[in-house]
């Protein structure tokens, strides 16, 4: 806090007038000075911007500075300016000498370097250890971190001696009481150079021939001012200047009313608190709440800073000072806000383009971006050039090309706000508005071997060609025209990838960010850094992730970017300072940033998922960071399942749908699902009597032949053929074994290589030739149809289709081997829905009039009804008779419903009398007798059977139920007549 020269207009009605000297000695203050802390420049200091500031000593004060200062020095415990001094140098953070190296923090490899056996000193650059003749041991790359503590440490901060290493100790203490050398001086001695090229020493290239037991004319490795960024466990802030030192002195009001006799409290009363004065040092989020608690503990509250009997809150004075310096606002929030959103408006931002260092007009980023440029269509080679002695020359290396990235990530990517590439002059298409508040980057390569992701391998002539990196991600489609405006092309259409890693589109890598619509949030003041670190530094300088997926960018706001499954995120977490000062004569406030430190760390998403981009939009979203459309948009592109649904979404908005037009004079579709469904699957009883048997060579006879298709397996099991070896048995449900049995067991009358065989060919399975084979001979049943099998014996899994389960494969059909119009025909039925569910579908075999039905809905029953119905319209008395099969389905339940139903109309509901089997019950009478009622049970009979002749008569308004006996099949049926009403 800081009262430079308000102790009199502060304090005047809170302590008593003694003396004179008393009116000098109040308040608190802070002294700011460059250069080196003298007992001398503190009194200077101190009489120029206290003793002799305006209104800070009233003008009868006989107290002169420098009595003035040591007053106050020793109320605060200090002896005189020259304690303070070392007190302030006492206490100077000081960064760990082993955070040079960064090998360690307990100085064993500083204590081998000192003594010069390091490999840093016994290792000399080779060609020779690797078997594609690539540079090993590099000094500029092995001490990399000397060079980084230099440029981002060792200039800006004071780094803390090595004095527990011997070389650097002896029984002397220095000022802080810590070994020192005895004189006072410490040296190195060096006899061999082990690096070419820097104009210094005799060590030259090639390295093999002409860098062995050199000698050096001058060397320094390990510089005296050395530096490294902030290490993994180490955070170093630092100075706004680095040839400023900033001093503060915090002498208490407690300590400054301890050097004069106490008085009661004055019985006057006063308006608030008087004087300029500064909050020093605030940490967190400039917002009103933040600048209130600040204020009223460094200022309001201080010991001496407002009268007894204050007529005003700490609000209240606050709100005051702030809607007197802001005219803009009428209440203290309002000027609050305005306050801190100035200090983040007029913050200094670093342009985007200094993270590349190649101009100022972001072309460069701009082709980065498109995933086009040097950096993404390069790799390392050894054939592009020779070096000085005609060997191989490496070039094309990333962590050179690039290496101003990982210079600007320990500098100002870490310690400074990015400017956003996607505002201001020359603004990158990729970047502009950004509607959900969201960029995603995907990359379908990697470049760089030996760093742990991808891969990309060394020798990279041989082992880094088109390389993958790390798959994390689905790529479900690319809608050419949302990348236009950042690949400057005109292009038109849907580029969908079915499949997933090597059964589609190949390893995808997806990283993104997300940030809130309240501008003075970290999130969306440091989205720049973040950028910068996702896709530069993290994804690109790290990993070698490079290259854009075809048709889009390879970074853009998730709106231009391609629809996947999901992504991984950052999100950056922010240390910061920052002061504001209030002018009291101008009446006028300043807010400025003092230090700034970013960390970046993975997305900390809704329900504890973390590094996953759409739980983090997620959690914005329920935050009210951002709104439901901007979260529901970026929904749409990170879909958080899988591609199915917004792969179909995005085929029907282009009047597309995945499937297959399969020859209708040669095959019968009797199932299918999702694109590829057109009718409900035929009954078993249908399915089986579809099939069509072999009759023309006796010594090849199969009975019949299945043929799936599907649209999104792998390219071997896209088709397959069943082919029948063996009648269907008459207790085998064979439509249940084909579309839903899943089971570690078989069922009699379907087994692999006795009652079936599998084909890649409709021509195969007619002439039994190339059957499928399966893993150690063994079908495996629980992988529903295909049984894990292939056309080599290679297990395969998820390619298997239960038509009751969904997210496995969806769009799949079946086909028997007989065409469409010698088939069995659809007949139209109605679907009655009254809840929705209803759904079903009849077929007449043309032969012999049987009658093949399905239906599916939620109850014939209550007071509206639900289900298939294949009807005909009749007037006065009638007679119904039906053969019911079976009831059959996955699970049948015990009340499903087949037989028959005599109704008023075919509203939901009519009124109606039914008699019908059921799954388990029997055979069971119902009915609605008036339109709209709820509906009655009149019982049942016979329960557990599996079929049925049943029969209704209708005479005048009477209906009569029969159940029919038949002994032997096409025999006289006996009646029995179980209900009437």
């Amino acid at each position: 806090m800081k009262l430079a020269s308000a102790a009199v207009a502060l304090l005047s009605s809170t302590l008593p007038v003694v003396t004179v000297a008393q009116e000098c000695l109040l308040g608190s203050f802070t002294l700011e000075f460059d250069g080196e802390c003298t007992a001398a420049k503190v009194l200077e200091t101190y009489t120029e911007q206290v003793y002799e500031a305006a209104g800070a000593t009233a003008t009868s004060c006989t107290t002169s500075a420098e009595d003035d200062l040591n007053a106050k020095l020793a109320a605060a415990g200090i002896a005189d300016a020259s304690e303070l001094c070392d007190q302030v140098y006492a206490t100077q953070h000081k960064v760990p000498f082993t955070a040079a190296a960064n090998r360690g923090t307990d100085l064993h490899f500083e204590q081998m370097f000192y003594n010069g056996r390091t490999d840093w000193q016994e290792e000399v650059e080779t060609l020779y250890e690797e078997s594609d003749f690539s540079a090993t041991s590099i000094l500029r790359e092995d001490a990399e971190q000397v060079r980084s503590f230099y440029d981002g440490v060792a200039q800006g901060y004071r780094v803390d001696w090595p004095g527990a290493l011997p070389n650097f100790k002896s029984s002397v203490n220095d000022a802080d009481n810590l070994a020192t050398c005895t004189t006072n001086a410490a040296m190195c001695c060096w006899p061999k150079d082990r690096q070419a090229n820097d104009n210094n020493g005799n060590c030259a290239k090639a390295y093999d021939e002409n860098c062995v037991d050199t000698q050096q004319s001058f060397l320094v490795l390990h510089q005296d001012k050395a530096k490294t960024l902030n290490t993994a466990t180490q955070t170093h802030t630092p100075l706004l200047s680095r040839h400023r030192i900033i001093m503060r002195l915090f002498v208490a009001s407690a300590l400054l009313t301890l050097h004069f006799a106490p008085k009661a409290r004055a019985q006057t009363t006063c308006d608030g608190v008087s004087g300029p004065f500064t909050l020093s040092d605030i940490t967190g989020q400039c917002t009103y709440d933040l600048l209130l608690e600040e204020y009223t503990s460094q200022v309001f509250d201080a010991m001496g800073s407002t009268c007894a009997e204050n007529k005003l809150s700490a609000k209240e004075d606050f709100d005051a000072k702030l809607v007197g310096a802001i005219s803009d606002a009428t209440t203290g929030e309002e000027a609050g806000d305005i306050l801190c959103k100035a200090m983040y408006d007029n913050a200094v931002q670093v342009p985007f383009t200094n993270a590349a260092d190649k101009g100022t007009d972001l072309n460069f980023e701009q082709m980065f971006y498109n995933g086009r440029g040097e950096w993404q269509e390069e790799v390392e080679t050894l054939y592009e050039a020779k070096d000085e002695n005609g060997g191989k020359a490496v070039t094309s290396r990333l962590r050179e090309d690039a290496r101003k990235v990982g210079e600007f990530y320990r500098a100002d990517g870490q310690y400074s706000r990015v400017s956003w590439p996607g505002e201001g002059t020359n603004a990158l298409p990729n970047f502009d508005s950004c509607p959900s508040n969201a960029a995603m980057c995907c990359w379908p390569k990697d470049r760089q071997a030996n760093d742990n992701n991808g891969n990309c391998a060394k020798a990279y002539d041989e082992n880094c060609v088109d390389k993958d990196p790390a798959d994390n991600t689905n790529l479900c489609y690319v809608d050419v025209e949302r990348g236009n405006s950042s690949t400057g092309e005109d292009g038109k259409g849907f580029i969908a990838f079915p499949g997933d890693n090597n059964d589609g589109e190949g390893s995808i890598h997806c990283h993104g960010l997300a940030w809130s619509n309240d501008v003075n949030d970290r999130t969306a003041r440091y989205k720049a850094n973040n950028l910068f670190f996702v896709s530069m530094y993290d994804h690109m300088y790290q990993r070698g992730y490079v290259k854009n997926v075809p048709g889009a960018p390879m970074c853009g706001c998730v709106e231009q970017m391609p629809t996947v499954s999901r992504s991984d995120c950052t999100q950056v977490d922010l240390t910061e300072t920052f002061t504001i000062t209030y002018n009291a004569d101008a009446k006028t406030f300043e807010s400025k940033l003092t230090t700034i430190h970013i960390d970046f760390n993975s997305c900390r998403g809704i329900n504890n998922r973390n590094n996953d981009l759409w739980a983090y939009i997620a959690k914005l979203y329920y935050q009210k960071d951002i709104t439901k459309e901007q979260f529901g948009e970026a929904g749409r592109i990170i879909t958080n399942t899988n591609c199915f649904e917004a792969t179909n979404h995005e085929l029907n908005k282009h009047s597309l749908t995945p499937g297959y037009d399969h020859d209708v004079n040669e095959w019968t579709r009797v199932a299918g699902r999702e694109s590829m469904y057109l009718v409900d699957p035929y009954g078993h009883r249908a399915f089986t009597r579809s099939l069509v048997p072999s009759t023309n060579d006796p010594d090849n006879k199969h009975y019949g032949i299945i043929y799936r298709a599907c649209q999104s397996c792998i390219p071997t099991h896209k088709k397959i053929f069943y082919r029948r070896k063996t009648p269907v048995p008459d207790g085998l449900n064979l439509q249940y074994q084909v579309l839903y049995y899943s089971s570690s067991s078989r069922v009699t009358g379907n087994f692999w290589d006795v009652d079936f065989s599998l084909h890649s060919t409709y021509e195969d399975a007619l002439n039994n030739v190339n059957p499928w084979k399966c893993p150690n001979n063994s079908f495996n049943y629980h992988y529903t149809f295909y049984g894990r099998c292939s056309p080599d014996g290679t297990g395969v899994n998820n390619q298997h289709s239960r038509f009751h389960v969904a997210g496995e494969r969806n769009d799949v059909a079946y086909f028997v081997n007989k065409p469409e119009d010698d088939g069995l025909q659809i007949e139209p039925t109605n679907i009655i829905k009254g809840r929705e569910y209803a759904s079903g579908m009849a077929l007449k075999d043309p032969t012999d009039g049987t009658i093949y039905m399905t239906g599916a809905g939620s109850e014939i029953a209550w007071d509206r009804d639900d289900f298939n119905y294949l009807s005909e319209e009749v007037d006065g008395d009638h007679t119904a008779i039906v053969h019911v099969g079976s009831i059959s389905s996955p699970q049948p339940h015990a009340w499903s419903k087949s037989g028959i139903i005599f109704r008023s109309s075919l509203e939901t509901n009519a009124a109606y009398y039914g008699l019908y089997l059921t799954g388990s019950n029997g055979v069971c009478f119902q009915g609605r007798m008036q339109v709209g009622t709820y509906y009655s049970h009149f019982g049942c009979v016979q329960a557990g059977i599996k079929e049925a002749w049943i029969k209704i008569e209708k005479q005048l308004d009477m209906f009569y139920s029969f159940i029919g006996a038949q002994e032997t099949e096409g025999g006289p049926i006996t009646w029995t007549q179980i209900h009437s009403r």
